[in-house]
This record gives structure tokens, C-alpha cells and sequence, in this order.
């Protein structure tokens, strides 16, 4: 009975250790598969307003699966960290104050959507430079 045991146990054991590398790899899927498309995107001025610094951009969103995909995007500014936005953290969020998802269809590339990143004002009215923010792709829950 012992020997079932240690099979069943390793078999469960197996199972699990492949649940959770496809649940792990779904986000990266969407990550790999989902890009900012640089050279269709830029820059498009900043505003600081009550406290906040808004970060206008013009981006091209490329998803390259065969499926829907529901994403966020993230972005950090770290030469205006401590200067023009506090920390350099940015988000989009919507007039709810909540960051917002976007949904791209299967094999679909939208062309310079309106996208404004929103930071803690930092203090100084000045931006060092023109470029796009570095941004990630995060999976929506």
C-alpha cells in the first residue's frame, strides 16, 4: 500500500508543478504578445494639474494572438523621478480614478490611440526629455 501511496503523492505532485506553470506562463503569453509599437508612437506633451502630471501620448498597440486580450498599461519615468513627477510611477486611469484596461482584438494593430499616463507631481515644471515613458504590458484580472 505503500508503494501506491508514493505513486499517487508524486502523481499529484506532477499534476500540480504543471497547473502552475501554465497559470504562470498566461501572463507572460500576453506580455510577449502584446507590444507598444515605438516606431507608431510618441510623445504628445505633459500638463500638471492639481497635484498630478499628465503624460499625453499617441500609441500604437499591436497584439499578435489569436484571441482577445484585456491589458493595462504601466510606465516609469525615472530621469523625471524626484524633479517633474515624484517617484516616476504612471498609470492610466479613468475618470474614476481607477486604472484603466484596454482590450485589443485577435491579430489587430490600433494605431496612435490617445493614452494619457498620470504621475505624482514632484514639483518642478519641467520635463528632461521628449521620449515616450518605458512601458509594460500587465494582464488584466
Amino acid at each position: 500500500m505503500s508503494i501506491n501511496t508514493n505513486k499517487i503523492f508524486s502523481a499529484l505532485m506532477i499534476l500540480l508543478a504543471v497547473v502552475i506553470l501554465l497559470l504562470t506562463s498566461c501572463g507572460r503569453e500576453i506580455e510577449q504578445n502584446v507590444t507598444v509599437v515605438e516606431s507608431g508612437s510618441y510623445f504628445d506633451g505633459f500638463e500638471v494639474k492639481g497635484g498630478e502630471v499628465l503624460f499625453n501620448c499617441r500609441l500604437t498597440l499591436r497584439n499578435t494572438t489569436d484571441r482577445t486580450v484585456k491589458f493595462y498599461i504601466r510606465a516609469r519615468s525615472d530621469e523625471d523621478a524626484g524633479k517633474l513627477l515624484e517617484d516616476g510611477a504612471l498609470k492610466v486611469v479613468g475618470g474614476d480614478g481607477e486604472e484603466t484596461a484596454f482590450t485589443l482584438p485577435p491579430l489587430t494593430e490600433e494605431k496612435q490611440r490617445a493614452v494619457t499616463f498620470t504621475g505624482k507631481f514632484g514639483g518642478v515644471e519641467q520635463k528632461q526629455n521628449r521620449l515616450l515613458p518605458e512601458m509594460e504590458i500587465v494582464p488584466a484580472e
